[in-house]
């Protein structure tokens, strides 16, 4: 059985931190950040694997232990609002006014900090209102490994693998991915 065509999305859209209200105007009374090349949601699960050593620690069952739900993007430009929230320890531009400051060490994130005194509400926000958007209620900036910043003459500059780890909010959620005008009719 083959898919029909129109069936396939290319969903283009926006990232928007802290939406304030997705029934008014873009955006929504919260921040874009940026120029974005792509944005993804990952469940990643977590399992512990049962194994039987009478069989040379043949794997025989898993159990489901939940997942783990991360939200990344690739960022094309350098746009200070998501260096902000990338990097806390950034400075706002300097003498030229134009490009943010970044700078390691810094004061505003220090080790044994929480990174959930971080989190944000991400949405991404599709251009078309009957493709799907993504709400994402307690986003907390994240680093899998490492991030990785091009600077170069052949290529754009861009910030990869920006990432956010996905919590729970106080009411229990994760995420919804939904038609954007399903998304206005449950926010907050």
């Amino acid at each position: 059985m083959t898919t029909p065509t129109e069936k396939i999305l290319h969903v283009k859209g926006r990232l928007v931190i802290n939406p304030t209200n997705l029934a008014a105007a873009f955006p929504y009374g919260g921040t874009v950040l940026g120029t974005i090349q792509a944005f993804r949601l990952r469940k990643i699960p977590r399992a512990d694997l049962l194994t039987e050593e009478a069989n040379g620690g043949e794997l025989v069952d898993l159990m489901h232990l939940g997942f783990d739900v991360e939200a990344t993007a690739i960022m094309r430009n350098w746009d200070t609002d998501l260096l902000a929230e990338q990097f806390p320890n950034s400075a706002a531009p300097g003498v030229s006014g134009v490009v943010r400051q970044l700078h390691h060490p810094g004061t505003i994130l220090v080790e044994g900090q929480w990174l959930s005194d971080f989190s944000s509400v991400l949405l991404w926000a599709p251009f078309d209102p009957s493709h799907p958007g993504l709400l994402v209620y307690n986003a907390v900036p994240f680093y899998r490994g490492e991030i990785a910043l091009r600077l170069s003459a052949f290529e754009d500059l861009s910030l990869e693998d920006v990432r956010w780890l996905c919590l729970r909010d106080g009411s229990d959620r994760t995420y919804r991915l939904a038609s954007f005008s399903d998304l206005v009719a449950v926010f907050p």
